[in-house]
């Protein structure tokens, strides 16, 4: 019920990480040049992953009743998937694009990329499956 902050710096090497948050903070901060595979399950703390420059990521994260906050850069190539947004609800900056709905009469759910993300040499993917918590992408 306390809070963590984990800094992963620029590696030559990928960041294979597996984190299970249950309650009280967790942030992440991901230098430019990093890349991280990471697969998170979040309870009921609230999390935040801030990325920096040039990272590239693939984001898998399954929420619960926690908060999730996602902080991109604004000219970053990045694909949001929201499998299921439970009963949370989704937040996603304007000027991204919903490329593929999930036809399930859910404003929620689908597919989103940014402006930047067709032309982009470093790409953030971020899979989401929510419960009741809300979940945040947000541009820096």
């Amino acid at each position: 019920s306390g809070s963590t902050r984990l800094v992963l710096p620029p590696s030559t090497r990928s960041y294979d990480v597996r984190l299970n948050c249950k309650s009280g903070s967790f942030m992440v901060d991901v230098a430019g040049g990093a890349v991280i595979d990471a697969k998170i399950d979040v309870d009921s703390g609230s999390f935040k992953f801030t990325f920096e420059g040039d990272a590239e990521a693939d984001l898998d994260i399954d929420g619960d009743s926690g908060s999730t906050t996602i902080n991109v850069p604004d000219n970053a190539g990045v694909r949001l998937i929201i499998r299921d947004s439970g009963s949370g609800s989704v937040r996603v900056p304007d000027g991204y694009t919903l490329v593929s709905d999930r036809d399930d009469n859910d404003d929620d759910t689908g597919t989103w990329e940014s402006d930047a993300y067709d032309d982009a040499e470093h790409i953030i993917e971020i899979k989401y499956e929510g419960g009741s918590g809300s979940f945040t992408l947000r541009e820096n």
